[in-house]
């Protein structure tokens, strides 16, 4: 009786201790970022598409009040697409990396015990290059560019332990996007150039995917 009551103190301490955020504190962590799908067409002959993406970032972050912080990061990805087209004799790869930094502001909103509302603002810079090619190898194409976003994400952060949060981040809420990209296509001994720039302006409140989702630990620095 008496270890089952001091396991219930313990416990209920446990649920009772959250993180306490001051000014002049830091967070440092980071996030993981996943996307894959398979689509295909009923059509005869069919189109199947195959995607994959991985990203993750590290950050570091400083408190400049108990309800607000601000700071800065790095981030990388890696993408692959496969496309298989039954009225063509080939498939179509592609696979490419990213590379980039970021500022962000956060706002966090008590919601429970130990949960809060973060939202998120950022601004940040990306250069990717990658390859596309075929099964024929008879053509193949290398890319580059760079790109530059404003973006707004919608999350909430949970205090397993006074040092330590989890995070979870809608990241498509808004995002408004430049990007320039440089394709040099090669077939045979012929060489075709062609670029590329472009406003995007993406929104998540239209409808929710688990694929716009990122999970992250912070840890936090008194």
């Amino acid at each position: 009786m008496r270890n089952f009551t001091l396991l219930a103190c313990a416990f209920l301490f446990s649920i009772s201790v959250h993180a306490q955020f001051s000014a002049g504190n830091k967070l440092i962590g980071g996030n993981l970022y996943f996307t894959g799908a398979n689509n295909s067409s009923s059509a005869s002959p069919g189109t199947e598409q195959q995607t994959s993406f991985a990203a993750f970032d590290l950050s570091l972050m400083r408190f400049r009040t108990p309800a607000s912080l601000a700071g800065f990061g790095l981030s990388a990805g890696y993408s692959r697409y496969r496309t298989t087209d039954g009225t063509i004799p080939f498939d179509t790869y592609s696979s490419g990396y990213n590379f980039g930094a970021f500022f962000n502001w956060t706002r966090l909103e008590p919601l429970a015990s130990r949960f809060y509302m973060a939202l998120t603002g950022s601004v940040n810079a990306q250069y990717n290059f990658g390859q596309i090619d075929n099964s024929s190898s008879v053509q193949y194409t290398h890319y580059n560019g760079y790109s530059t976003a404003v973006a707004g994400a919608l999350g909430v952060w949970y205090s397993m332990h006074p040092r330590l949060l989890f995070t979870c981040d809608l990241n498509n809420l808004i995002t408004l996007a430049y990007s320039h990209n440089v394709h040099d296509s090669y077939s045979g001994a012929t060489l075709v150039t062609a670029k590329q720039s472009s406003f995007t302006f993406r929104s998540g409140l239209g409808g929710f995917s688990l694929n716009n989702l990122s999970v992250g630990i912070r840890y936090l620095l008194k």
